[in-house]
């Protein structure tokens, strides 16, 4: 089960899929994004969103709920 906070910035630690395949639960904490944050700079976070998923493990499993929440930071 993946339970607890998941923060993404831009370097800030290894990326989430970093882990091996026998590591079956990725610990709660803050990693890189796949890709750079900086494209979100300015824009609206307003809109639809998608989530993508994808099991690199044999098991299965479900996703009983998420959320996201957007920080940033307010003008200079």
């Amino acid at each position: 089960d993946l339970d607890g906070a998941y923060t993404f910035r831009d370097f800030a630690g290894p990326p989430i899929w970093y882990f091996p395949n026998d590591v079956h639960v990725v610990p709660p904490g803050t990693y890189s994004p796949e890709g750079s944050l900086r494209g979100f700079l300015g824009k609206d976070a307003a809109g639809e969103w998608t989530l993508a998923i994808q099991n690199r493990n044999t098991g299965g499993g479900t996703i009983r709920s998420w959320s996201v929440t957007i920080e940033g930071v307010g003008p200079d």
